[in-house]
């Protein structure tokens, strides 16, 4: 901004100058009489007083010149009059233009003043303003060290208690593990003892089966060589007898068809020859009898040898199992190595039960291990980003240091514009001044001249004209350049009111931009809330397991669902911060900084995006916790779980279909839930085809209305399930 140089004092104005002086000096004034008139004073001496050109002349020739000096012809002085009246008309109409001009500087001077002050009142608010954000940014400094103070002392308390807790446990899991593992021990030694015993007694039960049945072998082979030699004496005889009977067959044959030839008369030795050949029958029908008997005794050896093939196999088990029973004794030391290196193991890793649950706790901690990483580069992200975020403020802060300090150098400017103007207004006043006593100097000079038109009507005076005609003159020097001054200030005073416009369209501007940042500020709250409402909804949904496991995808996995509470906190600031950005928004209406606003925004939109990539995370978290949750819910009890929720209502339908069933469409349960808000709320049982079947019904009849218990239905009907699956 280039300043207007101060106007330089003209030539003409100096001369006025000196003529007051002059005029209202002693020595020039003209000495007053008793009778008010003023004494004779020579026109030209005065204007060579004022004007300073003419030289000193001798005493010889002042007396002439005065003597010429006051001649003058009555009609000079009419001419003179008339055209200084005309000349004053024109300068008092001058001066009223000149005072409603000054009026007006005056109002423009009020204006500037009351832009000064307003401009004193929005460097005073834009102090106050940085004062409060300072304090407001130490404050909040001081909360968030104290919050990040209070957070790591109830995280080391948390961390303490855990690890106390797991200690503790460990110390539990330790002690039971010894208990177990001692009562493992007493009961495998238990064991080993009897079998130990056992196997003793075995084997001496085997030993003397053993004997016995060799003692029973040897007999039973003794018996058996015994009963083969006899058998076969028995079957020789057999044969013979059968040779001896096939023979008397044939000789009773013979007898009797030599009886009937013959017609025997002795009929006392055909009754000898009978009784003879009945009494070898019997015989022979004993000794049938007899080879009937070592028959079955040969049957009986057989079983007493395949008895003793069995026994034989009996010691031969045995005798295996005593070949087992020292591997087992291997087998129970090398157990024993096992579990002692098994108990260091569990020494060594905490959080454990059992052997079986250490892949799961290696797992976990590997999850463990991949969160904290995870948490470690959010909170890096953090950092950087508050690290990004006071760069901006400290940038903002030299944009608003600067701001403020071009405001203060527009003050400075406006004063000295002031200054200036005020400079100026004194000049005009002392201009007018001036102008007004040279009108009196002429009404002087008139009354003058007047008076010695009476006393020298004949003497012709030249000189007056020319000095009247020079005095004119400087007038319109003087008017021209007081004319030139007031142009001067009335371009100032445009281009004032031209930047005090600006300014104002500046202001209004930066108010409209400020009424702009509000309502996004607004509608980004709204959006942020309605955003909450969409994730608390989501939440329950997915906490009921409505999702789709084949559009489903885990990105990182979090430490618990429980960080939804840290997320809050997030969410809840967001007011905070936007009340907060109002504040700056107001501190910055005094400044062309609109730019902090859409930084902020930005800001702002970039916590909605993270929040909005947060509730993804959370609705994949809590998918695969669902996905995972269902699946065990049907792994372990057996029935698939389907739920229908309606929005912005307390019941709820669950439709059960058993693993068992054999037509998944058919053989389902449908089960309504209704809410009741805290408490317990109502669940029951709704009719379709299949729990209307007469097999269904009666044990619906039977579990629910009668003992009016749904587990106990669910556990028959899936028992009969089973049955029919798998007995059929």
């Amino acid at each position: 901004m280039t300043r207007t140089p101060a106007a330089k004092r003209p030539r003409v104005l100096e001369l006025l100058e000196r003529e007051i002086e002059v005029a209202h000096s002693p020595a020039a004034r003209s000495p007053v009489l008793d009778d008010g008139m003023a004494a004779m004073v020579p026109y030209d001496q005065r204007n060579l007083e004022l004007a300073g050109s003419y030289p000193e002349d001798d005493d010889a020739g002042d007396h002439d010149r005065d003597w010429d000096s006051m001649r003058c012809s009555y009609k000079c002085r009419n001419m003179v009059k008339s055209e200084l009246l005309e000349t004053l008309d024109r300068r008092e109409k001058q001066v009223v233009e000149y005072e409603a001009a000054f009026k007006q500087l005056k109002a423009r001077e009020s204006e500037n003043q009351s832009l000064i002050a307003r401009v004193k009142s929005l460097e005073q608010s834009l102090a106050a303003a940085t004062c409060r954000e300072e304090a407001l940014r130490t404050q909040r400094a001081e909360e968030e060290k104290l919050m990040a103070e209070i957070r790591s002392k109830s995280e080391a308390e948390t961390t303490a208690k855990e690890a106390e807790n797991e200690v503790s446990s460990l110390k539990n899991e330790l002690a039971s593990l010894r208990d177990s593992s001692a009562k493992e021990i007493r009961r495998l030694e238990r064991d080993v003892q009897g079998m130990e015993e056992n196997n003793e007694f075995c084997m001496s039960k085997m030993n003397a089966e053993n004997d016995a049945c060799r003692r029973e072998t040897e007999c039973v082979s003794e018996e058996l060589s015994y009963l083969r030699v006899q058998h076969g004496e028995l079957e020789e005889k057999l044969n013979n007898i059968l040779q001896e009977k096939m023979n008397l067959e044939r000789e009773l044959a013979t007898a009797s068809s030599k009886l009937s030839n013959t017609r025997m008369t002795d009929s006392q030795e055909a009754e000898a020859v009978i009784n003879s050949l009945r009494e070898e029958l019997k015989h022979q029908s004993a000794e049938i009898s007899e080879a009937k008997k070592l028959k079955a005794n040969y049957v009986k050896q057989q079983a007493v040898e395949e008895q003793l093939d069995t026994l034989r196999k009996r010691a031969e088990q045995a005798e295996a199992k005593l070949v087992d029973y020292a591997d087992v004794k291997l087998r129970i030391s090398a157990l024993e190595c096992d579990l002692n290196a098994w108990e260091d193991v569990l020494k060594a890793i905490p959080g454990n039960v059992s052997r079986d649950q250490i892949p799961e706790k290696l797992v976990s901690l590997q999850r463990e291990l991949l969160v904290r990483l995870s948490e470690n580069g959010g909170l890096k992200a953090k950092v950087e980003e508050l690290q990004l975020a006071l760069a901006r403020t400290l940038m903002e802060k030299q944009e608003s240091e600067s701001a403020a300090a071009s405001a203060r150098q527009h003050a400075e400017g406006a004063r000295g514009r002031i200054s200036r103007l005020e400079r100026q207004v004194v000049s005009l006043t002392r201009e007018r001044d001036g102008v007004k006593a040279i009108l009196a100097s002429y009404d002087e000079e008139e009354s003058f001249l007047l008076q010695q038109h009476k006393a020298a009507s004949s003497t012709v005076l030249a000189t007056p004209e020319k000095s009247k005609q020079r005095r004119i003159e400087e007038l319109e020097s003087l008017l021209a350049s007081s004319q030139e001054t007031i142009k001067v200030i009335e371009k100032e005073l445009e281009e004032s009111i031209g930047t005090s416009k600006e300014r104002q369209i500046a202001a209004d501007k930066l108010s409209a931009d400020l009424e702009a940042a509000r309502s996004k500020i607004s509608s980004l709250e709204r959006e942020s809330l309605q955003l909450r409402q969409e994730i608390g909804i989501l939440e329950g949904k997915l906490a009921c397991g409505e999702f789709d496991p084949s559009k489903t995808k885990v990105l990182k996995l979090r430490t618990s669902l429980d960080t939804r509470e840290t997320s809050h906190p997030v969410v809840t600031s967001i007011p905070v911060e936007s009340a907060t950005h109002e504040q700056i928004a107001s501190i910055l209406e005094s400044k062309d900084k609109i730019a902090m606003l859409t930084g902020k925004v930005g800001a702002l939109e970039q916590e909605i995006s993270t929040l909005k990539k947060r509730e993804n995370r959370y609705m994949q978290v809590f998918a695969e916790k669902a996905f995972t949750f269902r699946t065990a819910c049907g792994l372990i009890f057996g029935y698939e779980i389907l739920m229908n929720e309606k929005p912005d209502s307390a019941v709820t339908f669950f439709k059960l279909r058993s693993v068992y069933s054999r037509d998944k469409e058919y053989e389902t349960l449908e089960f309504q839930y209704t809410a009741n808000g805290h408490a317990v709320g109502r669940i029951d049982m709704l009719a379709n085809d299949y729990t209307t079947s007469p097999e269904i019904d009666r044990q619906v009849t039977t579990f629910l209305q009668g003992f009016k218990s749904i587990p106990a239905f669910i556990a028959n009907l899936t028992l009969e399930l089973f049955n029919k699956g798998t007995i059929g």
